[in-house]
C-alpha cells in the first residue's frame, strides 16, 4: 500500500493478528467531534481465497497508522465488507445483525414487551448487539414467534445475495467504523432516579384539610438496586373552592408502617392550584438519599385550619396497582394514622437528578462493551433525571446528555483514545480557536505552523482566512470566519482534508449576551 500508512488487523479479542496475503490501500478516513474516529475505507487486493479470508474477520479491530509521523490516526472495527470475487459482488454487514432481540407490541391498545432472547454463541463471538423490534396488534405468542424468527435470521453478520461485479478482479472494500459506533449496539436502562405510580386508568382521590382527618400520606419503596437522591415529588392536585393557605408536601421516613420523621419539605401557596386535574412538581428543601429497598412516605397537609368549603384534593387510582406502598390518613381525634377504608393509591412521582457527566460515565461503563473505561476531564455542572426506561439506544442517551452542555454554556464532546478509553470534555471556547485554514486549504495551528491534512482535525474552532474577496460587500452576509468542525474526512490519494459538517457561531447565544469565551 502507499506510504506512509500502515494497516493492522486485530482478532475480535483484540489480540494481534499476523499480516495477511493482501495489498492494502487506505482510501479515506474520517473523524467526528463526538467519538473521534468515525469511518475508514480500505481496499484489499489479493487472490480469491485471501479475499474470502476477510469474511472471517468481521467485527475484528482495525488500526491505521501514519508511519511518517509515528501516529495512530484511526482505530475501529470491520463493519462491512464488499467482496468482488469471481465476477460477483457480495456484501457482508454487521448492520442488520442482532443476537439479542425483544419485541415491543400492542395488544388491545396496551403496550407489552417480550423477554429478551439471545444467541449466546454469537454474543461470545461478536459481542452483544441488541435490537428492540416494534409491532402492532400481536398476541403474546405471535410476538414471541416474531422475535425468535428474527433472532435466527440476524444472529450472525448478514450476507447479501451475489450481484454482478467486475470480472477478472479479486478485491474487497473494507468499511471500518470507529468504536464509538458500537454504542448503537445496546439499549441503556437505568432504574434509579424515579419511583412512580402514574396510572390514571380509574379515578379516586382524597381531600386534604376538609374534615377531622386533615392529613394524608402515601408510602413507597425505592425499588432500584442502588441508592439515589430524591429531589422532587410530583402529585396531581386540584382544589375545591379557593384555599388561601399553603399546601405542604413533605418526605418522611417510615417508622413501624407509619410516617416517622420529616426528611425534607416543600411549601406551595394555595393560589397556585386550580379546580382542574393537573400534575404539579414540588421541589424538596434538600435532596434525600433513598436507600435501596427502604420505605418512605409522601406526607400531604395544609398549613391552615380545616375548612369545609375550601380545601385540596389529591388524585389517586382505586385500582390499587401500586404494590410497594399504601395510602393512610391521620385522625386528629386519636392522634393516629389509619388505613383509609376506600381503595386508593395516590398518583405520584418521586424523582432525582444526577450530573450529566456522571450519567455519561455510568452509561459507558455499563454498555461500552468494547471500551477500556471513561474519563471525565470536565464535569458538566448540569443536572438532569437519571432514570432511563431502556427503549433508546445507548448512543442516543449519551449524546442527548452531551448536548445539554455545561454550566459554561458549552457543549460536551467525546474522543475515543488509542487505548479505547473514552474522554469526555468541554468544547473549547471560540476565543480558543487554535486552527485556521486559508483559501488554498492550508491548515495552521495557533503557532502558525502548518498542520498536515492527514491529521484531520475535528472538535475545534476553525478560522477561515481570505474566503471572501475584500472587494465583495459582505454587509448582508453572515460571517463565515469561524465554525466549529464537527466532522471531517481525509483522502490520502489527493492529500485533501475536507470539512463535512460544521456548527457556526451560535447567534442565539450572542443575542442573549452569552459569551463563547
Amino acid at each position: 500500500m502507499s506510504d506512509p500508512f500502515s494497516v493492522e488487523f486485530l482478532n475480535r479479542d483484540s489480540s494481534e493478528r499476523p499480516p495477511g496475503p493482501w495489498d492494502l490501500q487506505v482510501m479515506k478516513y474520517s473523524r467526528a467531534a463526538i467519538g473521534g474516529p468515525k469511518d475508514a475505507t480500505i481496499i484489499a487486493r489479493g487472490d480469491r481465497l485471501g479475499i474470502w479470508e476477510l469474511a472471517e474477520m468481521m467485527r475484528g479491530g482495525v488500526v491505521i497508522r501514519d508511519e511518517k509521523r509515528q501516529q495512530e490516526i484511526f482505530s475501529g472495527y470491520i463493519g462491512d465488507l464488499t467482496l468482488n470475487v469471481d465476477g460477483k459482488r457480495i456484501r457482508i454487514s454487521t448492520d442488520p445483525m442482532a443476537n439479542k432481540i425483544a419485541v415491543a407490541y400492542t395488544l388491545t391498545q396496551f403496550r407489552f414487551t417480550t423477554i429478551w432472547a439471545e444467541n449466546t454463541e454469537s454474543i461470545a463471538t461478536y459481542g452483544t448487539k441488541s435490537l428492540l423490534l416494534t409491532a402492532r396488534d400481536l398476541t403474546d405468542n405471535q410476538a414471541s414467534d416474531y422475535r425468535d424468527t428474527e433472532l435466527a435470521r440476524r444472529k450472525y453478520p448478514v450476507v447479501s445475495r451475489p450481484f454482478p461485479g467486475r470480472p477478472g478482479e479479486q478485491y474487497a472494500e473494507i468499511t471500518c467504523r470507529g468504536w464509538w459506533d458500537t454504542l448503537k449496539w445496546t439499549y441503556y436502562a437505568q432504574d434509579e432516579g424515579v419511583e412512580a405510580y402514574e396510572e390514571l386508568n380509574s379515578f379516586a382521590g382524597r381531600e386534604i384539610g376538609e374534615d377531622d382527618r386533615p392529613i394524608a400520606a402515601q408510602s413507597f419503596q425505592n425499588s432500584a438496586a442502588t441508592d439515589w437522591d430524591a429531589v422532587t415529588i410530583d402529585l396531581r392536585i386540584r382544589v375545591k373552592g379557593a384555599p388561601a393557605d399553603n399546601l405542604n408536601v413533605d418526605l418522611y421516613s417510615d417508622v413501624a408502617g407509619d410516617p416517622g420523621a420529616a426528611l425534607a419539605t416543600s411549601v406551595t401557596a394555595g393560589g397556585t392550584f386550580t379546580t382542574g386535574h393537573k400534575w404539579y412538581t414540588f421541589t424538596l428543601s434538600a435532596p434525600v438519599t433513598l436507600t435501596a429497598g427502604a420505605t418512605y412516605w409522601i406526607r400531604i397537609s395544609r398549613s391552615g385550619a380545616v375548612d369545609l368549603d375550601n380545601y385540596y384534593i389529591v388524585d389517586g387510582n382505586n385500582g390499587m396497582g401500586y404494590t410497594l406502598g399504601e395510602m393512610k390518613i391521620y385522625r386528629t381525634a386519636t392522634a393516629s394514622w389509619i388505613t383509609w377504608p376506600h381503595d386508593c393509591d395516590f398518583n405520584f412521582k418521586v424523582a432525582g437528578t444526577s450530573e450529566t457527566t456522571t450519567q455519561i460515565k455510568a452509561a459507558i461503563d455499563a454498555e461500552g462493551q468494547f471500551f477500556g473505561g471513561c474519563d471525565i476531564l470536565d464535569a458538566s455542572g448540569v443536572y438532569t433525571n437519571q432514570s432511563r426506561r431502556g427503549d433508546n439506544l445507548t448512543i442516543y442517551e449519551i449524546e442527548e446528555l452531551m448536548n445539554k452542555g455545561t454550566a459554561n454554556d458549552r457543549r460536551l464532546i467525546a474522543k475515543v483514545r488509542e487505548n479505547r478509553r473514552v474522554e469526555i470534555y468541554e468544547e473549547p471556547a471560540l476565543n480558543e480557536a487554535d486552527y485556521s485554514q486559508d483559501i488554498n486549504g492550508v491548515i495552521r495551528d495557533q503557532h502558525n505552523a502548518i498542520v498536515p491534512a492527514s491529521e484531520c482535525p475535528v472538535g475545534v474552532w476553525m478560522r477561515f482566512d481570505d474566503i471572501i474577496p475584500a472587494s465583495v460587500n459582505v454587509s448582508r452576509l453572515s460571517n463565515p470566519a469561524y465554525a466549529f468542525v464537527e466532522e471531517a474526512e481525509y483522502n490520502p490519494m489527493t492529500d485533501l482534508y475536507t470539512i463535512t459538517k460544521t456548527r457556526d457561531v451560535d447567534t442565539l447565544r450572542q443575542a442573549l449576551g452569552v459569551s463563547d469565551g
